[in-house]
């Protein structure tokens, strides 16, 4: 039974395809998003970068994979 552990250093750092991410989680793959606000898939790739996230663009996005990768 592990009752009262030690949570002084706790760290939420993972690792995903070979890159060590400050976070457990990324931005989802989200189709389109341009259409609902200007420049989104960009703002959202910043976002992700900004907060050690990975970030994925889905297939129907709404801005170039080139354009994401400037970013």
């Amino acid at each position: 039974m592990r009752n009262l552990r030690n949570v002084e250093d706790i760290r939420i750092d993972t690792t995903l395809f070979g890159r060590v991410w400050d976070r457990p989680f990324g931005v989802c793959p989200m189709g389109l998003s341009n259409l609902f606000w200007p420049n989104t898939d960009e703002n959202l790739a910043r976002a992700a970068l900004d907060a050690g996230m990975p970030y994925c663009i889905a297939t129907p996005g709404s801005t170039s994979l080139e354009r994401i990768a400037e970013v």
